[in-house]
């Protein structure tokens, strides 16, 4: 089975400029008809919906493409190692932000029980810089040890 251009955006949800500019940048390689037109088959469709997963997963485009070799065809030995290196980066990455929603998370119900308490006291309004204080010098020692 083989789609064009046209049926395989419609399948896949993606558009058909993203599909060429895949095609282009050698992330996916259909082959050509007889009148040049691409042709999509299963594995260009596999290879759509990798595509797809992976941007979800948080990947660039980049990083697909360093994964998949230069043909669009997948896997050899090579490819699955990077594979396997850059899947094992890129759930330290997705943990790391994990952890780091948490804390957000966790600072925003503080802000919110201080913000619907209706006592506007001295005390309450130093618990919330305190609360302030407290998340500023988390975030500035999570930014250093980016930025070391």
């Amino acid at each position: 089975m083989s789609w064009t251009v046209r049926e395989i955006s419609e399948l896949t949800g993606i558009s058909a400029a993203s599909l060429r500019y895949y095609d282009k940048e050698g992330i996916i390689s259909p082959k050509r008809g007889n009148n040049k037109y691409r042709r999509y088959d299963e594995r260009d469709l596999f290879l759509i919906q990798s595509v797809i997963v992976l941007k979800y997963a948080g990947f660039s485009l980049a990083e697909i493409k360093s994964v998949m070799e230069p043909s669009g065809k997948w896997p050899d030995e090579e490819c699955r190692q990077r594979n396997i290196d850059l899947t094992k980066r890129k759930c330290a990455e997705l943990s790391a932000k994990i952890t780091s929603f948490k804390e957000i998370a966790g600072f925003l119900q503080e802000t919110l029980s201080v913000l619907e308490d209706n006592d506007n006291s001295e005390e309450r309004l130093r618990l919330g810089e305190r609360l302030v204080q407290r998340n500023f010098d988390r975030i500035k020692t999570n930014m250093k040890g980016k930025n070391a």
